[in-house]
């Protein structure tokens, strides 16, 4: 995601896409291939939570802090795989 690292400190940014979209993004933020992404649940407005994080003792790059929440969904989400 070029350009994301070059924002502000603090500035929290918000991409909103398609899921398989998102998936291959998680999926490759996972060292996974893009098309691993059909064994993520990744449920229709869901949220997943990516940080980049410097670091001196690990690699720095890229971190899913959290993936498909639906937490916030007073029902459950419906999409293709419930059908």
């Amino acid at each position: 995601m070029p350009g994301f690292q070059d924002l502000p400190q603090g500035s929290r940014p918000l991409l909103v896409s398609h899921g398989i979209a998102l998936g291959c993004l998680v999926s490759t933020i996972l060292g996974l291939p893009a098309w691993a992404e059909r064994r993520l649940r990744l449920r229709n407005c869901s949220i997943s939570r990516v940080d980049y994080q410097e670091s001196l003792w690990l690699a720095s790059g890229w971190v899913v802090e959290t993936a498909g929440d639906i937490s916030h969904l007073d029902a459950p989400a419906l999409d293709e795989l419930q059908r």
